[in-house]
């Protein structure tokens, strides 16, 4: 697991190269998982639906950042 904020000489850091991974991997993996969902449950297609990936990884990602914002800086993996 990779973090999204490090402890970089005493202070907060963010880790932007991770937060961009974090979301497209979100992205990539909430929008096959509600594309299939959607398949199996209305047996039907409807290309829309794609949509609600990135916005599920968006939020994720939007979310899991403010949570790592407020993890004590003592608990944050040291960034180099």
């Amino acid at each position: 697991m990779f973090s999204l904020i490090g402890n970089q000489r005493g202070r907060r850091s963010i880790r932007w190269g991770c937060v961009l991974l974090a979301g497209v991997l979100t992205s990539l993996v909430a929008g096959g998982v509600a594309a299939g969902l959607y398949a199996a449950y209305t047996q039907s297609w409807n290309p829309a639906i794609l949509l609600l990936g990135p916005a599920v990884g968006l939020v994720g990602t939007f979310l899991t950042l403010l949570a790592a914002l407020r993890t004590p800086l003592q608990r944050l993996p040291l960034v180099k």
